[in-house]
């Protein structure tokens, strides 16, 4: 088994629109992402709503079942760290804020096994 340290992704402002923040390589075909965890930071005045999205290949973040931080306040000036579940070749991570230009989201940690 490998594992593999690194960063998931460059830090990221988000939209109003569903954003891919990081995708799974697909090769090896055994690569698994994790115990990732990423932080949402608030620059607003106020606090702002994100959901964030664990997407299987070829499926849209909103399908059932694939939601792991849904419709979470994320405070004025303030950040929260959500965990990511277990990923498998040609996940993504995605997420989407309710106000634009408001919110960064960081990989905190997360490591591939293959």
């Amino acid at each position: 088994m490998t594992i593999s340290y690194l960063q998931l992704f460059e830090p990221v402002v988000l939209t109003t629109s569903d954003q891919i923040l990081y995708t799974v390589p697909l090769t090896p075909t055994t690569n698994l992402l994790r115990g990732g965890r990423i932080r949402f930071s608030n620059s607003n005045g106020s606090a702002v709503q994100i959901s964030a999205y664990s997407v299987p290949a070829s499926a849209t973040p909103e399908s059932p079942g694939n939601v792991f931080a849904p419709n979470i306040s994320v405070p004025s000036n303030g950040f929260i760290d959500v965990d990511v579940p277990l990923l498998g070749p040609g996940d993504s991570i995605q997420a989407v804020a309710g106000l634009s230009n408001a919110i960064t989201v960081s990989a905190i940690n997360g490591a591939l096994f293959s």
